[in-house]
């Protein structure tokens, strides 16, 4: 099998691909590695200064911490805090691991205020909040916020955020994805006589491809039904199992039972990431490659080192045999 990917489509937030050549236990893998293995930065800790809102401190940290974050530079310049080699004060913030933010807002109106991702600042120049980054790449008018609570009339919220790198097997807020789908390409056969219905009938057909079908996978050119797009099939089975019945209803003789057949393609598959925003859908692919790649660089090394230790061992085990014989 030779590998191979094609971007079928491509935005900041949304990749689409089709990768042939590989068995489905690859594919999945790099799903896998996508939701459990590729680092974000997200907010871990939050200390509250003042809160005199209707919520507890244990909502608003959990909220704060599922809100995405984006960073100027490159995400492997930036430390694990349990593996940092910077020496740190008593303060939690640190310049190569942990990344200080205010939320500090108060309502002095007379009117609800809420209070979105936008009003969280950071000390640090290359770090800010989905929407932040949004407004400052394309404009407020195309950037709607991201609400994390509402303050009534004289209430107020003062806290400190400490944001973090992770992965998301540790917590879902450190996971770069909204959704990975996965799913085996169709392979669709049409019968004959549904690929090459008369010319009569085309009203028939259009009227059945398009109730039956709900991905719009058929259509009609030049007078015969062909297969559009067989990436959108999701394999409902509906174009096999519904008949359509050429005549007046009853006549069986002019009834196709099985208008086409859906198979799976082998080793062929559609692979969509949704990011969240924190890291665009292709980064989160190389990620994901990167960090598949490095896993099996681990198990080599490792192999290869029990490898020469068996050996060593049977080249002992030798030359004590040779020394008993003489």
């Amino acid at each position: 099998m030779n590998p191979s990917i094609k971007i079928l489509s491509k935005t900041d937030l949304k990749l689409e691909l089709e990768i042939s050549g590989v068995d489905i236990s690859y594919v999945n893998g790099l799903r896998r590695a996508i939701y459990a293995d590729v680092p974000t930065l997200a907010i871990d800790i939050v200390k509250f200064l003042d809160n005199s809102t209707t919520l507890t401190e244990e909502f608003i940290a959990h909220r704060l911490g599922l809100i995405p974050l984006r960073t100027a530079g490159s995400l492997s310049a930036i430390s694990y805090w349990y593996t940092c080699d910077e020496e740190h004060s008593t303060e939690i913030e640190c310049r190569e691991c942990t990344f200080k933010g205010t939320l500090n807002i108060s309502n002095d109106s007379t009117k609800i205020r809420v209070v979105t991702d936008k009003d969280i600042k950071f000390d640090h120049g290359g770090i800010s909040t989905l929407s932040n980054y949004l407004e400052s790449s394309f404009g407020a008018a195309e950037t709607p916020s991201i609400p994390i609570l509402k303050l009534a009339p004289g209430e107020s919220i003062n806290a400190l955020l400490y944001a973090r790198k992770d992965r998301g097997k540790i917590h879902a807020k450190w996971c770069p994805a909204a959704c990975v789908v996965l799913r085996p390409l169709a392979r669709i056969i049409l019968c004959d006589e549904f690929e090459r219905l008369p010319q009569q009938h085309n009203d028939v057909a259009r009227t059945y491809i398009s109730e039956t079908c709900p991905r719009n996978v058929f259509t009609i050119e030049n007078r015969r039904v062909v297969v559009k797009d067989s990436n959108s099939c999701i394999f409902c089975n509906d174009c096999f199992n519904i008949p359509i019945s050429l005549g007046e209803q009853g006549d069986n003789a002019n009834t196709i039972w099985h208008p086409a057949l859906v198979t799976q393609q082998p080793n062929a598959f559609y692979f969509s990431i949704e990011s969240n925003g924190s890291i665009s859908a292709y980064d989160i692919f190389l990620m994901a490659c990167d960090e598949i790649s490095a896993r099996a660089d681990e198990i080599l090394a490792a192999a290869t080192s029990v490898f020469q230790v068996s050996a060593k061992a049977d080249n002992v085990i030798m030359s004590i045999e040779d020394d008993s014989l003489t």
